[in-house]
């Protein structure tokens, strides 16, 4: 199953179309506080600059999905990687 195009720039697909995965955990103690939130705005803004693009899981909720195609037909000549 390969990923599609979806709505305002985002593609449809599924998780397992992009096996490696990256989350971060957060200490108990600095949960509740806004960091992650922090954490997830400067992420998604570098993630972004390096050609990422965001991925509508159904079922995920607010969870944020990025992929990066690569191999020969990735289209990385727009970001920094190509």
């Amino acid at each position: 199953m390969g990923a599609g195009p979806g709505p305002a720039g985002r593609r449809t697909g599924h998780p397992d179309d992009y096996p490696a995965h990256l989350h971060v955990d957060l200490l108990p103690a600095h949960r509740r506080s806004g960091h992650g939130r922090a954490l997830t705005t400067a992420a998604r803004a570098f993630y972004d600059r390096l050609g990422f693009h965001r991925i509508d899981v159904p079922g995920t909720g607010p969870l944020p999905y990025s992929g990066l195609e690569v191999g020969p037909n990735a289209r990385l000549a727009d970001s920094p990687l190509g």
